[in-house]
């Protein structure tokens, strides 16, 4: 399974969003689609360049995973209906 670096920025507590039910979402989403979580770190909350959906402020975590390549796809899916996720990049990592 190719690994991959998962970036997702959510709603702050102040507005309403909960990091840690996002990230229960994740970690679902990836059991979902076969894969697991190697690593996952909050980052913080950090103000945002510009608003997104009237936010300000979001909170940051980053997961390293591993994903079979043809569930990316189902799980790019899960993560992009989600309401709690403001915006999400998932990457391909390189293999050292």
């Amino acid at each position: 399974m190719p690994g991959y670096e998962l970036m997702v920025i959510s709603p702050t507590a102040a507005d309403g969003g909960e990091a840690k039910l996002v990230v229960a979402v994740v970690e679902q989403a990836v059991t979902k689609a076969k894969g697991k979580i190697k690593n996952q770190e909050e980052l913080g909350e950090k103000p945002l360049a510009y608003a997104i959906a009237g936010h300000q402020q979001a909170v940051f975590n980053l997961f390293e995973m591993k994903v079979a390549a043809d569930k990316v796809k189902t799980l790019n899916n899960q993560l992009s209906n989600e309401k709690g996720i403001l915006r999400y990049l998932l990457i391909k990592r390189e293999e050292k």
